[in-house]
């Protein structure tokens, strides 16, 4: 079969046009510096992603598709920046290099932090809004058009990420509007993802596995109770 449409150039405009959209796809595009401190300004930045495929197709497809992409995160001299699709794209960066992009943050629908260790990271964590960064925070809560949010899954143990997950989707005093992830690189970590539809079921089937590993620490009669609210 052959893997080249010779007919591409007679189609429509608006055809091609239509054919060029829908090639888009999210990608995970890491912007920002190696370092995990805001304390260290002379480090490396990440090298620049490259752009979507199909801005290099042909003048036609790159005219047409840039409307889509905003050239965004610029930094350096001389200066470089990387196109982005903030509607698809998640941007995968450590919270250090937020002082360097206000613009962009607040643009942001979809984020991945990366941030290879750090022991006072849930002290750091601020979700609430109408909090500026101060001495390090990670603010959350003044990016006003996330929608998902991805962690590491190393940050912390599973009953960590559980009790985050409690405080921020079973509480009335505050529920943030993006969606939380907590994401393990190992696929043969169980579980792989925790998430606001499965942290009740992780919770449970965590207190399941403690039972079994150490009845010792349990009461005879004690139970763990089958919840019937949907997936979780």
């Amino acid at each position: 079969m052959a893997n080249t449409f010779h007919c591409f150039a007679q189609l429509p405009l608006e055809l091609r046009q239509r054919i060029w959209e829908l090639s888009i796809e999210p990608r995970r595009v890491r912007v920002g510096g190696f370092s995990h401190s805001v304390y260290y300004t002379k480090t490396p930045s990440f090298p620049p992603s490259p752009p979507p495929p199909t801005l290099q197709v042909c003048a036609e497809s790159r005219d047409y598709i840039q409307r889509y992409y905003n050239k965004a995160f610029v930094k350096g001299s001389p200066p470089r920046y990387t196109w982005v699709n903030f509607d698809m794209d998640t941007i995968c960066m450590r919270d250090s290099s937020f002082p360097d992009f206000p613009a962009e943050l607040a643009l942001i629908k979809h984020l991945a932090l990366e941030i290879p260790w750090d022991d006072e990271f849930f002290v750091r964590l601020v979700i609430v809004p109408g909090i500026k960064d101060n001495c390090g925070m990670i603010v959350i809560g003044e990016m006003p058009l996330l929608e998902n949010l991805e962690f590491p899954m190393h940050l912390g143990d599973i009953e960590q990420w559980v009790s985050y997950m409690e405080s921020w989707y079973d509480l009335d005093m505050y529920r943030p509007r993006f969606r939380a992830r907590v994401v393990s690189k190992d696929p043969n970590h169980e579980p792989r993802e925790i998430n606001q539809d499965n942290y009740r079921k992780v919770d449970r089937d965590q207190r399941r596995k403690r039972m079994l590993e150490h009845p010792e620490w349990f009461d005879s009669d004690c139970e763990v109770s089958d919840d019937s609210d949907g997936p979780n």
